[in-house]
């Protein structure tokens, strides 16, 4: 009814006449969205570890685990941001987007650019050392981005970070064409 999706099991039996003559049927459907959320987050990450188990680096594996989200999640956008520690910023060092897609003006906007700590969502990640959810980048205050995201069509975003010992190495980005409301086992993952 509020125009969201949703994944169902339905479960159809036929209602048959005293000849035996189906007349009609009787279906139940199962809203089974969460369990398809769980099953989705698993599998990703599972690949995830995956690519990580077979490569020498977070560097190495990153194009593959870009990829495997957006594909996983089905987010159209993503991108790897590492810290220059002799600059003391975020730059962008790799980045994926569906091939179908004319994402020229985001992409060359996000390899310009270089974030501070708090500024952007790479730099909240940075400074917060935790995952961060945008609804829709649209209308956050904190997004320099948003006139070329505007025009590649982007919405719903999403960002952890890469820790080792407590100390972020990157941000992985990833966006979606839909507001994206929010899932707290998804940044959990």
């Amino acid at each position: 009814r509020n125009g969201s999706c949703y994944w169902v099991s339905i479960e159809v039996q036929p209602i048959r006449n005293d000849s035996g003559e189906v007349v009609n049927f009787m279906a139940v459907e199962s809203d089974i969205t969460q369990r398809r959320s769980d099953e989705q987050r698993r599998a990703l990450q599972f690949n995830v570890s995956r690519i990580l188990n077979e490569s020498q680096s977070v560097a190495r594996a990153s194009a593959r685990i870009i990829q495997e989200i957006c594909k996983r999640l089905g987010w159209i956008q993503g991108g790897l941001w590492t810290l220059d520690e002799n600059l003391d910023c975020l730059t962008l060092t790799e980045n994926w987007h569906e091939a179908t897609l004319d994402m020229r003006s985001f992409t060359e906007a996000s390899y310009a650019l270089a974030f501070e700590r708090g500024v952007g969502l790479p730099g909240r990640v940075w400074a917060s050392r935790t995952s961060h959810w945008i609804p829709d980048v649209m209308v956050d205050i904190n997004f320099p981005r948003a006139n070329t995201a505007a025009e590649a069509g982007l919405h719903g975003a999403l960002a952890f970070p890469i820790l080792n010992q407590g100390r972020v190495l990157g941000v992985f980005e990833f966006f979606s064409q839909r507001i994206e409301q929010p899932d707290d086992a998804l940044l959990q993952a």
